[in-house]
Parts: structure tokens; C-alpha cells; sequence
């Protein structure tokens, strides 16, 4: 599968030296102060302090002090739906894929160098002009069409959009992951479970051997399964069934947690979702989010960080996408968050060996922020620098 984006051979390019106050290289090691990052082309050649990593005369050196350096961060579960801010707008599809482009050029310069989009009309499309420089954007690993149960909310959300495919037995659902990969989907976004006439609830859709059906036939082709599953029977019915991470996974008994751990599954809990909802099921919904992810973590689950944002008024896809991470730091430690949107979401989109951290041989996707993000999580919403697949995206003056 391949996810690279705007990737080219340019090993005989000038190398770039980045310089910052600290660095954070997305492994969980402990920062690195006084830092230099090394790039040649679209690669990372060498990362570390300035007492061990030495500059050349000839590098092109961005001295980026006092700010912090880490990897482009990666939001796990996106939506490039293109959602018009007017209701008077047009909503097709072409209006919408023209919009999905803007929000993945907003992602980029917040410093979201990958995203995984978890189902769309448009963005298998979107990616394809990313990837071969039409269009300015992050990385994207994209679902394309999603499948569920005939009767899903999913098939209802907007009769203009349909961005879901029906399946219902497990014939059907071996022949829609056959029709996303001749799609050329880089994933499956599936549903096990939805509400009575919403799509976010307990009741469990597909069955097991539906699920197999699906996972079966992507990892054949290579490709990986996303479930959004909730509560303790969707959630066992995803992991028993095969998928590879499990989106929102909340309000589950132990031993299904126990059971994702088992099967070394990944969890991605999407808070920012829910946060603001007023309605008492919205304010219950994040309640059960929140204490779920803290048994998660205390179990030591592999967490992800994804946003299910879907560029809604309130959910715009860009700076605010980082609100997931100052809103995991409820229950979880800041640099464990950072592992998490660095290195464990790019294991959970399967492109750990590309992306995720600083370290020699893997892409040149770097950012800057103002501050030290382990000290506060709350400027990863104010990236300042942005390098994406070794190209300088954005630049603001340093401070100091």
C-alpha cells in the first residue's frame, strides 16, 4: 500500500539543518535539548543534540529557537467531508470534494503531516491529487466508501452524500471489501455497532463471521480494518472478528478490554466528538468516553489520537484537531499523548516504518511549536513551523 505522498528522488538536494530549543522524537524518549535535525531530500539523516549531530557548511540551517521540534503530528480519524457553512450552499459532491481540499491544506499547516480519513466520497480521489502534487496537503491514508448494515444511520445522514455502502450478509461483505480495493481504498472503515436512529450507540450490527468476511478479504489485498464500535458486544464483535483498531471503544466490561489487549488491538477514542455536546446523552457519552480511555490506559492499551472530526461548524478540520490531545490529558500523562499522536497512530495506520518519529530514514515531516508541549499540551494547537515529506510548508518568525 502505498501512502506516501509528493515523495520524490531529490538525494542530491542541499540538506536542511533544523535547530530548536528542545526536541521530541516521538519515541517516548526524553526530550533532547539544544536539538538538530538533519534532512536531505524527503529523509530524516540524523537527529540529536548539537554536541552530537554536527552541521555542514554548505547546510541550509533554519534555526528555529527557541521552539520545540517533533514530528508532524498524525490524526487517526478524520472526515474531509467538504460541509458547506451555509445551509443556502451548494452541497454536491463535486462542492464538496473542492472544500474537503481546503481542509486538508488547514490540517497540514496546523502541522497534521498524516491523517487517516475514515470514510468519504471524495478523498481516495483528494489523496491521488495530493500524492501526485496537484493539490497541497498532509499524507492520507483514506477508507474511501464505508460498509454497514442496510438500515444504518450511516445511509441516512445526507441523501446528497452517500458516503456508505450497505452490506448484509457475509457474502455482501466479502463483495464490498472486494469493491473497495478495486476502489483503491488504503482501508476499511466498518461499523459494529450504532444507535436506534443515530449512528453513535451500543447496538450491535454486523456478526462475527460478517466481520471475518471483511477482515479477511482486506488483509488478503494488504489493507487494514477500522470499526466504529461501542459498547461490550460491538466492540467484541470487531475484535473477534479480526479489524485492526477499534474507533471510540467505550462503556466495554473488562473482559473485553481485556480482550483487546489480547489481540494487541489499537484503540482510538475520539473525544473531541462529544466534548461539547450539551444534551444530557451527548454530556453522558463523553462521561462513559473519558472513563473508559482512563481503564485503557491503565491497562495499557495502545491509544491512538483521532478526532472524528468532520468539519461541522465546531469540528472544523485544522488547529482545533489538537483539542483531542489537551482533552486525553484529563487522564493521561503528556508525553504518553504525544507517543500517541506520533508513533502509535502511525502504527495504527500501518505506516510506522515511514512516519511517527525523528529518526534517520524515515520522512522528513517535522513541526515546531512555541512551546514545550510536555509542559503544555496546549500548544500543539499553535504550530509554527511545518515540514512536510521535506518541504518547508510554513515558517513563522521565531520568537527570540
Amino acid at each position: 500500500m502505498n501512502t506516501t505522498s509528493q515523495t520524490s528522488n531529490r538525494s542530491n538536494c542541499r540538506r536542511i539543518a533544523l535547530r530548536g530549543a528542545h526536541l521530541f522524537d516521538g519515541t517516548g524518549a526524553e526530550p533532547v535539548g539544544d536539538a538538530v535535525v538533519i534532512c536531505e531530500g524527503n529523509r530524516i539523516v540524523a537527529a540529536g543534540s548539537a554536541g552530537e549531530v554536527k552541521t555542514e557548511p554548505t547546510d541550509r540551517v533554519i534555526d528555529l529557537r527557541p521552539w520545540t521540534l517533533m514530528p508532524g503530528m498524525i490524526d487517526a480519524h478524520v472526515h474531509l467531508w467538504g460541509i458547506a457553512r451555509s445551509v443556502d450552499a451548494p452541497n454536491a459532491v463535486e462542492d464538496r470534494a473542492l472544500r474537503s481540499a481546503g481542509e486538508a491544506l488547514a490540517l497540514l499547516r496546523a502541522g497534521f503531516t498524516t491523517v487517516r480519513d475514515c470514510g468519504s466520497a471524495t478523498t481516495v480521489m483528494l489523496k491521488r491529487m495530493i500524492d501526485e502534487g496537484t493539490l497541497p496537503g498532509p499524507r492520507i491514508v483514506a477508507a474511501g466508501m464505508a460498509i454497514a448494515r442496510t438500515g444504518h444511520h450511516w445511509l441516512r445522514i445526507d441523501p446528497s452524500w452517500l458516503w456508505t455502502r450497505p452490506a448484509n450478509t457475509v457474502d455482501e461483505c466479502r463483495a464490498a471489501a472486494r469493491l473497495a480495493v478495486q476502489e483503491r481504498s488504503n482501508f476499511i472503515k466498518i461499523a459494529t455497532s450504532a444507535g436506534n436512529g443515530r449512528a453513535w450507540g451500543e447496538i450491535p450490527t454486523f456478526t462475527v463471521d460478517e466481520v471475518k468476511a471483511i477482515t479477511d478479504e482486506a488483509h488478503h489485498w494488504g489493507l487494514r480494518v477500522a470499526s466504529h464500535s461501542m459498547g461490550t458486544k460491538g466492540v467484541r464483535i470487531a475484535v473477534l472478528g479480526g479489524v485492526d483498531t477499534v474507533e471510540h471503544a467505550y462503556n466495554i466490561d473488562e473482559a473485553t478490554l481485556g480482550l483487546i489487549l489480547e489481540h494487541g488491538k489499537l484503540i482510538v477514542p475520539t473525544l473531541r466528538i462529544m466534548h461539547k455536546r450539551l444534551s444530557p446523552l451527548g454530556s453522558q457519552t463523553y462521561d462513559h468516553q473519558v472513563k473508559s480511555l482512563e481503564k485503557a490506559c491503565a491497562a495499557g492499551a495502545k491509544i491512538a489520537m483521532g478526532t472524528d472530526s468532520t468539519g461541522a461548524q465546531g469540528f472544523e478540520n485544522g488547529p482545533g484537531n489538537a483539542i483531542e490531545c489537551a482533552l486525553m490529558a484529563e487522564v493521561m500523562p503528556t508525553k504518553d499523548i504525544l507517543v500517541s499522536t506520533t508513533r502509535t497512530a502511525a502504527e495504527a495506520l500501518g505506516i510506522d516504518k515511514e512516519v511517527g518519529t525523528i529518526e534517520p530514514g524515515k520522512a522528513a515531516d517535522i513541526i515546531a511549536l512555541r512551546d514545550n508541549p510536555i509542559v503544555n499540551i496546549g500548544t500543539l494547537q499553535d504550530a509554527t513551523f511545518v515540514m512536510h515529506d521535506g518541504h518547508v510548508v510554513r515558517c513563522d518568525e521565531p520568537d527570540g
